[in-house]
């Protein structure tokens, strides 16, 4: 489950870094 959201997160976030997606430094990711 890792790893299939941590390569979502590669392929979304160069395009949503700001808007989609947001990493809290605990490592957790928040779709807004």
């Amino acid at each position: 489950m890792t790893s299939s959201f941590q390569k979502i997160s590669d392929v979304f976030r160069p395009h949503y870094n700001v808007n989609f997606s947001i990493e809290k430094p605990d490592g957790s990711i928040l779709l807004t």
